[in-house]
């Protein structure tokens, strides 16, 4: 048996953070950074005058909540808040890249790698005051499993979850999946109080038609594990949480936080800078200025993320089915420029649908580089030597609308008339391959290339937008899940990059990055990658 047996965290963490969220930010989101991490910090890094401890902090978001339960959406905000309720059995280090133990203590992989066995810690309590064993964490996992929910997409293989003992609970796959340990560290894979969610949810949580509509699991209170607990809401304006005195790795220093919804950005700031909230989560790229520039104010800015923006080529198209065409385009566009402009300057450019802190990711595949020469060149070789009109759908938001006015821009220099047609049906449209070029951004939530490419570009899947049917690619990325030799499945996946750039049915522009502004007097802020903000270890000096 191969055994992984990892030490317990400490048990007090008063200062971390981890973050991931869904799909691209409101307006760009960016985020923060400490000296010894990855992060850019800026501005009132010096030690605060005394400043009277706060036990309540009050946080801006600009952008909406969807959920606070596992197994619901997973966009940013359900994220940040799924961060603050629920755990998992193992978290992932975005600094080391390291899976972490959580509530298991440790755990062993059996030699077919078909079995993980995991022991769990035994002083964890629900926000109930109930302990957590092994059968609340087997039945939590047989339910997100039993629906389709987007939960369901990071327990690829996953069969069941056996209970072994109280503090034990071995799970179960029925094929190798290499990124199971990552998918089972999302914080959408929460562990759920067992008996509580069946007396509140009652039959309701046994019908398939209820956990489809994945907006049931919102009708009662979450009951996690997590350092905060649910204590009110003012739909679509606030949520408050109260700290838990019973957490694991050791009660939070703020008692009380209150998130505030604030999509005016404006708004947003300027209660930030008067004092009216004490941090603001997605603060946009174009404040960093002003904020910069306040001693009174931290800008805290994480630009390794794996929010991505690629732009979709539908080959079925009359035009984009040559594969001259789909070069030219590639060697019209500036991704730089793409890249400032979509962004505000903050974010990097793209050359790889993997994001480059995935595991599988490498830089071995090239890249094109613009020449509008070439690129019309290949154009009169493919017949159009005075290009063509085409439409570009996107979605009423400047994370769309910007990148794709961008790309109309240049794209004309070699001939190509883009009509940029906003639609409020784009997602069906999108799911239904009814478009030709699009703009799309997703957050790659588990950092493996499985989840980068498998979900969008395996043939049949439902998020499969452009359409791919690509015999080669499918047995690279079956080859690749099973694979648990990193170097072995590296290569794999360079092979499959490669595929990307010669196919050009995507074509990888930039990656927004993570923001979270704060007053100089919080403490211990750091921006990850997926904003799953670590509240609980911020501390007021």
């Amino acid at each position: 048996m191969k055994k992984k047996l990892l030490s317990i965290f400490s048990l007090i963490m008063a200062c971390s953070m981890i973050v991931l969220t869904a799909c691209a930010p409101a307006s760009q989101s960016s985020g923060p950074e400490q000296p010894e991490k990855q992060d850019e910090r800026s501005a009132g890094d010096e030690k605060a005058p005394s400043a009277s401890a706060k036990t309540e902090i009050i946080m801006g978001l600009t952008r909406g909540i969807s959920s606070i339960w596992p197994g619901g959406e997973n966009d940013q905000g359900t994220v940040i808040m799924n961060n603050q309720f629920w755990n998992n059995l193992v978290r992932k280090n975005f600094e080391t890249g390291e899976i972490e133990p959580e509530l298991a203590k440790s755990w062993n992989i059996s030699e077919d790698n078909l079995t993980y066995t995991f022991e769990l810690r035994d002083d964890v309590y629900f926000h109930n005051g109930v302990k957590m064993t092994a059968e609340d964490v087997a039945w939590s996992l047989n339910e997100w499993h039993k629906y389709e929910t987007y939960t369901k997409d990071y327990l690829v293989f996953f069969n069941n979850a056996e209970v072994i003992d109280e503090y034990t609970v071995a799970l179960h796959y029925d094929k190798i999946y290499a990124a199971a340990l990552e998918g089972l560290s999302m914080n959408l894979v929460g562990i759920m109080n067992k008996e509580y969610t069946l007396e509140k949810m009652g039959t309701n949580w046994d019908s398939s038609e209820n956990a489809q509509s994945r907006g049931v699991y919102g009708e009662i209170d979450p009951m996690g594990t997590g350092p905060y607990k649910f204590a009110s809401k003012v739909s679509g304006e606030s949520y408050t949480m109260e700290a838990n005195e019973q957490y694991f790795e050791g009660a939070p220093a703020f008692k009380k936080v209150t998130v505030k919804i604030m999509t005016d950005a404006n708004a947003a700031l300027m209660a930030l800078e008067s004092g009216e909230i004490d941090a603001l989560s997605h603060a946009p790229a174009s404040d960093k200025m002003a904020i910069e520039s306040n001693p009174d104010l931290v800008w805290y800015q994480n630009s390794d993320t794996p929010m991505l923006i690629w732009l979709m080529l539908n080959k079925d198209n009359e035009y984009l089915k040559n594969d001259k065409v789909r070069q030219a385009i590639a060697y019209a566009l500036d991704k730089e420029e793409i890249a400032i402009g979509t962004t505000d300057g903050v974010g990097g450019v793209l050359h790889s649908p993997i994001p480059t802190a995935a595991t599988g990711y490498s830089d071995a595949v090239s890249d094109y580089e613009q020449d509008l020469e070439k690129a019309k060149q290949l154009l009169a070789e493919a017949g159009y030597p005075n290009g063509f009109t085409i439409e570009m759908k996107t979605y009423n938001s400047n994370t769309y609308k910007k990148p794709s006015e961008i790309i109309q821009a240049q794209l004309a220099k070699i001939g190509i008339d883009i009509k940029v047609v906003i639609v409020d049906t784009f997602w069906s449209d999108v799911a239904a391959h009814d478009f030709n070029l699009g703009v799309m951004n997703l957050c790659i939530y588990v950092p493996d290339a499985d989840q980068a490419l498998y979900p969008l570009y395996y043939s049949g899947q439902k998020r499969n937008y452009v359409n791919v049917r690509n015999p080669e690619l499918d047995r690279m990325l079956d080859e690749a899940r099973g694979e648990t030799d990193v170097a072995v499945r590296t290569e794999l996946y360079a092979q499959a990059q490669q595929i990307f750039h010669d196919d050009l049915f995507m074509i990888p522009l930039c990656n927004y990055v993570s923001i979270i502004a704060a007053n100089k007097n919080v403490k211990n802020v750091v921006a990850s990658p997926v904003f799953a903000w670590d509240i609980k270890d911020w501390t007021w000096e």
